[in-house]
């Protein structure tokens, strides 16, 4: 009786969820090499994979951008997001549903993100070029940045 109340989850949902647990003495087998030595760092190639199809399904999920991408923006982001998949998985080593978890998040929220280390980046570059160029003006003699303004 039940088997016609939840037939979906009786046919396919449970039986994938044991298949898909590591516990019991059923596993998923993926023929191929489990991780890849890349840059002397082991990649877990299914979480890898699951990551990227989760950045794609988190960009296809995602609320359209108030400002409109062109598609060399789209490819751009979307290359960096995929890139910052990878260097999740790498230093991380997340298991692939995680890694799945962490790519639709990447993706759904992909131009936020982008936006924030853009920022982050460019504060930084902005703080390490100002102090580059005060310590060079020490050194030949020019007043500091910070005394430009200041009546003398």
């Amino acid at each position: 009786m039940s088997m016609l109340r939840d037939p979906i989850g009786q046919i396919v949902a449970m039986p994938a969820a044991v298949l898909l647990s590591s516990s019991g003495p059923r596993r998923v087998v993926v023929p191929g090499p489990a991780v890849i030595a890349w840059w002397g760092v082991d990649v877990p190639i299914l979480s890898l994979v699951l990551g990227i199809v989760g950045v794609g399904c988190g960009m296809a999920l995602a609320p359209a951008p108030a400002v409109p991408l062109s598609w060399r923006r789209w490819i751009a982001l979307l290359v960096s997001l995929v890139g910052l998949e990878l260097g999740i998985v790498m230093a991380t080593g997340q298991q692939p549903l995680v890694a799945m978890g962490w790519g639709i998040g990447l993706g759904f929220s992909g131009l936020g993100i982008a936006q924030l280390l853009g920022a982050q980046a460019l504060g930084g570059i902005k703080t390490i070029s100002d102090a580059f160029f005060s310590a060079i003006a020490a050194r030949i003699g020019g007043s500091k940045k910070d005394n430009d303004n200041a009546p003398g």
